[in-house]
C-alpha cells in the first residue's frame, strides 16, 4: 500500500516536470516544496508554524535545493534545445528563481555534533527563523542559559569548523533571525 502511494506520488511529480513542447511559455517547473521529498515539520508548541529543528534535516533541505536548481537548469536547457527560435530565450525574468525559503522552528538550537557542514550551491535562498521578531538585535543578548526565548534560532557547531560553504552557483543567499555559534573557521553569513 505504501509502495503504491509512493509510485503514484512519483508519477505526479514526473508530470509536473514535463512541459508542452508546442507552447512558448517555457518548461513547467514545480515549486521547490513540490519537488523536495523533505518537508518542514510542525514546530513543537505551535500548530501554525512549520520548520526544521535538526541539523540532518536542514542539511538534506539544502541538498534538495541544489538538486532543484540543477533540475531547473536542465529543464530550461532541454526546452531551448527543442525550441531554438523561442522568444523565451530573450526574457531574463524566466531564469529568476523564486526565493527558496527554508524555515527553522523558532526558539530552537540546532546542533551539528558530527554532521557535515552545509553546502550551498543555488541562488535566491533564504534560511530564516520562522516567526522571528528580534529585528536587528544581537541574539546572544536575548538568551538565558543557552535557551532562546525571543523567537530566534541558533545554529551551533560542537565539533568546530564552519557552518556553511558556498559553491560557484550560490548567489543571493540570505539569513534572517539566526545566530551562529561554535565555528572555529570562518562561517560566511
Amino acid at each position: 500500500d505504501t509502495y503504491s502511494q509512493q509510485s503514484q506520488q512519483s508519477q505526479q511529480k514526473e508530470h509536473l516536470w514535463n512541459y508542452d513542447q508546442e507552447s512558448d511559455n517555457g518548461p513547467s517547473i514545480p515549486s521547490f516544496w513540490e519537488f523536495s521529498p523533505i518537508q518542514p515539520k510542525q514546530c513543537h508548541g505551535n500548530n501554525l508554524i512549520h520548520g526544521f529543528d535538526n541539523w540532518n534535516a536542514l542539511h538534506e533541505a539544502f541538498e534538495q535545493a541544489t538538486a532543484y536548481s540543477a533540475l531547473r537548469f536542465m529543464l530550461w536547457n532541454q526546452y531551448f534545445a527543442n525550441n531554438p527560435n523561442t522568444v523565451q530565450f530573450h526574457n531574463p525574468a524566466n531564469y529568476y528563481h523564486q526565493d527558496i525559503i527554508i524555515p527553522l522552528c523558532p526558539n530552537t538550537v540546532i546542533q551539528a555534533k558530527h554532521g557535515p557542514l552545509i553546502f550551498v550551491n543555488t541562488e535566491n535562498m533564504v534560511l530564516e527563523c520562522a516567526g522571528h521578531t528580534g529585528q536587528g538585535q544581537d541574539f546572544r543578548e536575548t538568551t538565558k542559559g543557552g535557551n532562546p526565548h525571543s523567537g530566534g534560532c541558533i545554529l551551533e557547531l560542537t565539533h568546530g569548523g564552519s557552518h556553511f560553504s558556498f559553491g560557484s552557483h550560490a548567489r543571493n543567499v540570505r539569513f534572517r533571525g539566526i545566530s551562529f555559534a561554535g565555528a572555529t573557521r570562518s562561517s560566511l553569513a
